[in-house]
């Protein structure tokens, strides 16, 4: 059941994934153009494009925001904006390439690749806007197209993903004077830089089966340049990298925990436990989850706590699981002892560390 939800998502991505892998490997900036999934989002969902109304606008370039920004529709037109510069933005271009973004029966925008996909290819076109007041008057842009919650969501995905876009090329430039680079550091930092200003739901939304994939690349690079393995160590070593990827191992940064090579030996004691295939699966979503809940963590310090209280949960966790209960008795017993050990925000880390698309 886990191999088959986490294997829809694998074809999804790969080729953005490939294509975008030249900037851990060399410093250059990330130049990929936007890669589109070949599925449509899940037709039960809406879209942006089918919720947008046109604002109302006056003057000659109602249809461009320019560098001293265009004024809410009502106010287009106003003289406060005579004399832009000639950096601006179509905005019809901006609104085809969000257009495909789903929306939920909520109104809720799912950020699964085809959102991703549509950030980049709305941002392609600005690539050098570095004017937060020019994004402030994009977001009013977008929201005056897009009613309630849905708008204001819209509207602060941009400004969140700009913020990233801005802090991201801070960070490349400094990589670029870095001699002998980590790619792993490098991707685990912008992995960072994500969960801050795109939050760390969104984050994993967007980016989590990208970074996965980055992840097993980096490690089958570091398995091929090993000297010290036989081959037939090496195809077993590389068959298992294949098991993590499909099982989502690399969906969660692991470094400074043992919890996911743990996950193995966990795997098979559960099996010969005697528990189910849901609760199996249940328990090692739960444990990925938790792991990628310790990127909340900023210090070492706090990262050390995660891991004593880490260790207290899965003792008492064995507890329960080694008990004569039945499996439901055994997981809502789990379910509450989360709460004794893990904060709210935590659990609700946890919770989405695997994106809704990717459930299936």
């Amino acid at each position: 059941m886990a191999r088959k939800k986490y294997a829809p998502w694998l074809a999804a991505i790969a080729v953005s994934v490939f294509a975008g892998m030249a900037w851990m490997l060399w410093p250059a900036a990330e130049t990929e153009p936007p890669q589109w999934p070949d599925h449509e989002p899940t037709s039960s969902y809406s879209t942006l494009g089918r919720h947008w109304q046109q604002p109302v606008q006056t003057g000659s370039n109602a249809n461009t925001l320019s560098a001293t920004g265009v004024a809410p529709p009502n106010d287009l037109g106003n003289e406060d904006n005579a004399g832009a510069s000639a950096a601006s933005i179509d905005l019809d271009q901006l609104q085809h390439a969000l257009a495909h973004i789903a929306v939920d029966e909520q109104g809720r925008l799912i950020f699964d690749e085809v959102a991703l996909a549509s950030l980049r290819r709305a941002f392609e076109q600005f690539s050098e806007l570095s004017d937060p007041a020019m994004v402030t008057q994009l977001k009013r842009y977008v929201e005056a197209g897009l009613a309630g919650e849905t708008g204001a969501q819209a509207a602060a995905m941009v400004g969140d993903y700009f913020r990233y876009r801005e802090a991201k090329a801070s960070a490349e430039a400094l990589w670029e004077h870095q001699e002998n680079p980590d790619p792993r550091q490098r991707l685990e930092q912008l992995a960072e830089l994500r969960r801050q200003h795109l939050g760390p739901a969104v984050a994993n939304q967007l980016y989590g089966g990208e970074q996965a994939h980055q992840r097993y690349l980096l490690a089958l690079a570091e398995l091929r340049r090993n000297p010290d393995l036989a081959e037939t160590e090496r195809q077993q070593l590389r068959a298992q990298l294949r098991s993590d990827l499909r099982d989502g191992k690399f969906l969660v940064d692991d470094r400074g925990t043992d919890a996911i090579r743990q996950l193995a030996n966990d795997s098979q004691h559960w099996q010969e436990q005697g528990l189910t295939e849901d609760t199996r699966h249940y328990l090692q979503d739960q444990t990925l989850g938790l792991v990628s809940a310790r990127s909340l963590a900023t210090s070492q310090q706090q990262k050390n706590h995660w891991q004593q209280r880490y260790d207290q949960f899965s003792e008492r966790r064995d507890t329960i699981l080694l008990s004569g209960l039945t499996d439901p008795e055994k997981v809502r017993q789990i379910d509450q002892l989360l709460g004794n050990h893990f904060s709210g925000d935590e659990l609700e880390a946890a919770r989405t560390y695997l994106p809704p698309h990717m459930r299936q």
